[in-house]
């Protein structure tokens, strides 16, 4: 579990760093880049931009917006759901 641990920070410090490239891509990305599978990456995007929305989301991604209280404990939660479909 350490490693979803890992790539909810991943996800997280993606959305700090404002990429200019497409905050979809970019956040599977990052999330491939910290050990997850496609479909793992396309499930957490997924599910946080959808908790969000999309504009909101692409907006606190790119820093016009800041995260939200709960964008921590609502990344984790959904890093445990979509890891949970992988078994």
């Amino acid at each position: 579990m350490k490693q979803f641990t890992t790539l909810g920070f991943l996800a997280g410090m993606l959305l700090m760093s404002g990429c200019s490239t497409s905050v979809e891509s970019q956040f599977k990305k990052a999330c491939r880049d910290g050990g997850g599978n496609r479909t793992f990456c396309s499930c957490l995007y997924e599910q946080v931009s959808g908790h969000y929305g999309k504009e909101r989301f692409d907006a606190i991604a790119t820093g016009k917006r800041q995260l939200p209280n709960d964008y921590n404990e609502k990344v984790m939660e959904i890093t445990y759901h979509c890891a949970s479909k992988q078994l």
